[in-house]
């Protein structure tokens, strides 16, 4: 589980959207959350999350940091009407696709920081998105 949640960049302890039954759940959470009729894990949950979060050694969710130290972030992630994107230099390009890899015209604004954008996610639809940052990708759920 830790490294499905690695690789898929997301954090044990927020939520994400089910898309099965497009409830909000943890991403960490038991079938019956979402629209099984089994408890699976039953009781043990918590301590899976918490033994999941200590497994990965997360220390911000969508964070990463290159060889150059450099900090990208994506919040919040799941969005619901704008998302920040803060990056080393607003030379960075950012770009938006959906789920079908097509690119999404987004009217990204410099924030007053001048080391982050921000863009409305209000003209989109609910679903799994994909930020391109520079030469990293990173998915964005919007709610």
């Amino acid at each position: 589980m830790a490294w499905k949640l690695q690789k898929e960049l997301l954090f044990p302890l927020e939520k994400g959207v089910h898309v099965a039954s497009g409830r909000s759940l943890n991403n960490v959470s038991t079938h019956w959350d979402g629209s099984c009729a089994t408890n699976c894990p039953g009781d043990n949950l918590e301590q899976i999350r918490q033994k999941t979060l200590q497994t990965c050694g997360f220390s911000k969710p969508l964070a990463f940091e290159d060889d150059l130290d450099l900090l990208l972030r994506v919040y919040p992630n799941p969005a619901n009407n704008r998302v920040w994107v803060s990056v080393p230099n607003l030379k960075t390009e950012l770009y938006l696709f959906d789920g079908m890899g097509r690119e999404l015209n987004i009217d990204k604004q410099v924030e007053k920081d001048n080391r982050s954008y921000s863009f409305s996610t209000a003209q989109f639809v609910k679903g799994i998105y994909f930020l391109k940052i520079g030469d990293r990708t990173s998915k964005l759920i919007i709610e």
